[in-house]
């Protein structure tokens, strides 16, 4: 879960350099739903539409 959570953390940097206000992050993940969820939520970000914002 570590590098889930450093890895949007990356993005979230990476976003900041552009000066952008949102990054989503699609999940093309089929299986264990839930799990995905509990990690996407624990790396900090938001459901919104079908993708995660951060």
């Amino acid at each position: 879960m570590a590098t889930i959570v450093a890895l949007v953390a990356a993005i979230r940097q990476w976003a900041a350099t552009l000066n952008a206000s949102h990054s989503f992050i699609h999940v093309t993940t089929g299986s264990n739903i839930e799990a995905t969820d509990r990690l996407m939520k624990a790396a900090g970000v938001v459901f919104v539409g079908g993708a995660y914002v951060v």
